[in-house]
């Protein structure tokens, strides 16, 4: 059992590897497809090497890693020719803080309850009035000042 583990782990791994041949050029999809069966169809570690013939090791130890250069100053100031430079922007204006509504507990809890009663007496459009427009205007009143 665990040799099948060990041979599927492997086949996939050489599938992998040979999709990355064929990405870069050395293998065409006909090609890649053919070898893909080859592998699929394996029994033994030796068939599936046999399936990477021709082809170099997939070292990704031995393989330098790609190299990403920042821009340099020298090359943001270079432009394309025949067009002007990029104006330099200004910097952002500072975002407003945000004020917080200021409210004492009992504050809050008079409209909780305010809304409540006026929920239960006179009705829904009230209680939210009391519930919405009251502590936003509470918070305009604030922020206005």
């Amino acid at each position: 059992m665990g040799v099948m583990v060990v041979l599927t782990d492997r086949r996939d791994q050489v599938v992998r590897e040979l999709t990355k041949h064929c990405g870069d050029g050395r293998l065409t999809l006909d090609e890649l497809e053919a070898r893909i069966e080859e592998a699929y169809a394996a029994e033994s570690i030796d068939e599936l090497q046999a399936v990477l013939r021709d082809l170099p090791a997939d070292d990704a130890a031995a393989r330098p890693a790609p190299a990403v250069a920042a821009p340099s100053k020298a090359r943001a100031e270079r432009k394309a020719p025949g067009l002007p430079p990029l104006p330099s922007l200004p910097p952002l204006p500072a975002l407003p803080k945000r004020v917080e509504a200021d409210w004492h507990g009992s504050a809050r809890a008079a409209i909780t309850v305010g809304g409540f009663i006026a929920l239960i007496t006179v009705g829904f459009w009230l209680a939210l009035v009391i519930w919405v427009l009251l502590p936003a205007l509470l918070v305009h009143k604030k922020t206005c000042r």
